[in-house]
């Protein structure tokens, strides 16, 4: 990872957490090129999750997404996922157009078009949003319960 990548990170976390969208958030940067947020679905908004989005290249790679247990911290505990399409809870990945997970099982969405991000905007404001729309779409519950 080079300065520029860094740079690039911090700058859009930055916008990112001063934009409107941050407040139904909770934003904690982590890494370098790694944040975890708490986000919940509009229909269940008392049970929040805590995912982590790590990237190993930025702004043109895509992240890794994990869901980390509240108490500990892990990121191995099944029952710190939601369920619904794309979450795979059993394998702690998810099969989604715009993960590094998603793309490693479907090596076919690397050239396909609007499988991924755009790298020429907030790639972090879009992971975010990709996520959030996710929850308040597909969120069926939480894994296990």
């Amino acid at each position: 990872m080079d300065e520029f990548q860094k740079a690039s990170f911090s700058q859009d976390l930055e916008a990112l957490l001063a934009s409107e969208l941050a407040q139904r958030w909770t934003i904690q940067k982590t890494g370098d090129l790694e944040v975890t947020v708490g986000m919940a679905a509009r229909k269940a908004p008392n049970d929040p999750f805590i995912a982590r989005l790590q990237w190993s290249k930025y702004p043109d790679g895509l992240p890794c997404l994990k869901f980390l247990d509240a108490v500990g911290g892990s990121d191995t505990n099944k029952s710190a996922w939601p369920t619904g399409q794309g979450m795979r809870p059993d394998s702690l990945d998810t099969c989604m157009h715009w993960t590094a997970e998603g793309h490693g099982l479907h090596p076919e969405w690397k050239n396909a078009r609007g499988y991924g991000l755009n790298p020429d905007g907030n790639v972090l404001l879009q992971a975010l949003t990709f996520l959030q729309q996710w929850f308040d779409i597909e969120y069926k519950g939480r894994h296990g319960k």
